[in-house]
C-alpha cells in the first residue's frame, strides 16, 4: 500500500491527502495532467510502505543534518528494494517530483528520506542520487532514453497507464506561476488526451508527442524484446515485416541509459503517415550483423546511424533496417524485427549518405506477392550507398 500525505508547512499544520473519483473520465484527466505539481508543490511528502518489516530497520543517533527528525534510521538496499512501491509505475513521479519523501514502514517507523537514501534508491531504480537528492531536478539535462529506463520494471493495472504516467505535465495559463511552471513540467514535459481501451497504443502516442518537442535521436536506441513478431509472422492472410520505429514498452529501454544525445543535422523529424520523416546518416551493410537471428536476405539491410553516442565516447549508436522502397528522393524504411542497437565510430560516418528517410511507425504488412517482390534486385534502388561491415 502507498500512502501519501501532502504538506504546504513544515509544523505540518497544513496538511491533506486525497482519492481520485475514476468514474469521472474528466476527474482522471485532470488529476492525471496535475499530479506530478501537486507532488512538486508540497513541501513534504509521506511515503507508507506496508510491506516493509519495523524488523528489517535499525536506528542510531542522527549526525543532525536531518531537519525533520531526530533519528536517522537505517535499511539496506537488499530489504528496500524487494518494497512494491519500486515496482509500480505511478510511483515513478512520486518518488521524483517531491522535494522531500519521507519514507515509513508498515507500523509508521520512519526509516529515512530521499535525501540519505539517495544512494540506496539510485542502486534500485537507476535514477542518479543527485536528481533525487535536487531541490529541483533538471529532467532536461538527462537523455530521453534514460528517463524511459527508469520505468523498464514497472508495471501498471491498465496498459495505457504506462504511458500515461510518464507524462507528469503540470499546465498553468497564469503568468505569476512561470517559475512554478518550468519546474513542473515532469518527466518528459508532453501532454495528451487520455483514451483508456487503446491499449499499447497510448506508449506510441507518447513517444510521438515527445519526438515533437524533442529532437533527441536516444529516443530511437531501445531494443526489440524477444516476443516482438519475428520475420514474415502470419496475422491472418497478412504477413509481417520488421517492428515499429518506437517501442511497445518501456522494458525495451532497460538497456539504453548510458547513451547520450547529440545535436542532428538537417530538418527537424516530423510524423507523417509514410511514417518518422528524418535526415540521418545511411551505410549499405555487407552482412547481417551478429546481432540478427533468423534473417532470410528477404529485403537489403542498412544501418541507420544515430545522433547520439554510447558513453563519452567516439562511437555513434545506429539501428538495422530494411529498406522497402527507394521511389526518387523518398526512402522507405523498417526497422529489423531482432537486430540490437549497434555503434560506429564518428570516423566512418564519413563514408555514409545523409539522406531523408521515412522510417515505418508500425510493421510492414505484405501480401506473398510483395514479399516475393524484396529481392536482391532491389539493391539497384540505392546506387549511391556504400558497403560497409561493422
Amino acid at each position: 500500500m502507498l500512502f501519501i500525505v501532502f504538506c504546504n508547512s513544515a509544523d505540518h499544520s497544513d496538511c491533506w491527502s486525497g482519492c481520485i473519483d475514476k468514474t469521472s473520465s474528466a476527474e482522471l484527466s485532470e488529476a492525471i495532467n496535475s499530479m506530478y505539481r501537486w507532488y512538486r508543490k508540497a513541501r513534504v511528502c509521506y511515503a507508507y510502505l506496508d510491506d516493509i518489516s519495523p524488523n528489517d530497520i535499525s536506528s542510531t543517533k542522527a549526525t543532525g543534518w536531518d531537519d525533520y527528525d531526530p533519528w536517522e534510521v537505517l535499511i539496506s538496499a537488499e530489504v528496500l528494494g524487494k518494497a512494491r512501491w519500486f515496482t509500480r509505475g505511478w510511483t515513478l513521479q512520486e518518488l521524483i517530483a517531491p522535494s522531500q519523501i519521507r519514507f515509513y514502514a508498515a507500523d509508521w517507523t520512519f526509516f529515512g528520506n530521499k535525501a540519505n537514501l539517495g544512494m540506496i534508491l539510485q542502486g534500485i531504480t537507476g535514477i542518479d542520487a543527485y536528481i533525487l537528492q535536487s531541490t529541483v531536478p533538471k529532467l532536461e539535462r538527462v537523455s530521453v532514453a534514460k528517463r524511459m529506463s527508469w520505468a523498464a520494471k514497472r508495471t501498471t493495472t491498465r496498459t495505457e497507464d504506462l504511458a500515461y504516467s510518464l507524462m507528469f505535465v503540470a499546465s498553468s495559463t497564469n503568468l505569476k506561476h512561470t517559475l512554478t511552471l518550468i519546474y513542473c513540467r515532469g518527466l518528459f514535459g508532453v501532454n495528451m488526451p487520455l483514451l483508456y481501451g487503446e491499449g499499447e497504443k497510448a506508449f506510441t502516442r507518447l513517444q510521438e508527442e515527445i519526438l515533437k518537442d524533442n529532437e533527441d535521436q536516444t529516443l530511437f536506441a531501445w531494443v526489440p524484446s524477444p516476443n516482438r513478431p519475428t520475420l514474415f509472422e502470419y496475422h491472418g492472410q497478412h504477413v509481417t515485416m520488421g517492428v515499429s520505429i518506437f517501442a511497445e514498452h518501456p522494458r525495451e529501454f532497460a538497456q539504453a541509459a548510458d547513451f547520450l544525445p547529440l545535436v542532428p543535422q538537417g530538418d527537424p523529424p516530423a510524423v507523417t503517415n509514410k511514417g518518422i520523416r528524418i535526415n540521418l546518416p545511411v551505410v549499405r551493410l555487407s552482412k547481417s550483423p551478429d546481432s540478427i537471428s533468423g534473417d532470410d536476405g528477404a529485403a537489403p539491410l542498412f544501418f541507420v546511424v544515430l545522433y547520439c553516442t554510447y558513453g563519452k565516447t567516439q562511437r555513434l549508436a545506429g539501428i538495422v533496417v530494411r529498406r522497402l522502397r527507394a521511389d526518387g528522393q523518398s526512402h522507405t524504411y523498417v526497422r529489423h524485427d531482432t537486430a540490437e542497437v549497434l555503434s560506429v565510430h564518428l570516423e566512418d560516418i564519413f563514408r555514409s549518405d545523409t539522406r531523408q528517410l521515412y522510417l515505418r511507425r508500425r510493421p510492414q504488412e505484405l501480401s506473398q506477392r510483395e514479399q516475393w517482390s524484396l529481392g536482391p534486385g532491389e539493391e539497384s534502388h540505392f546506387k549511391e550507398a556504400r558497403s560497409m561491415e561493422l
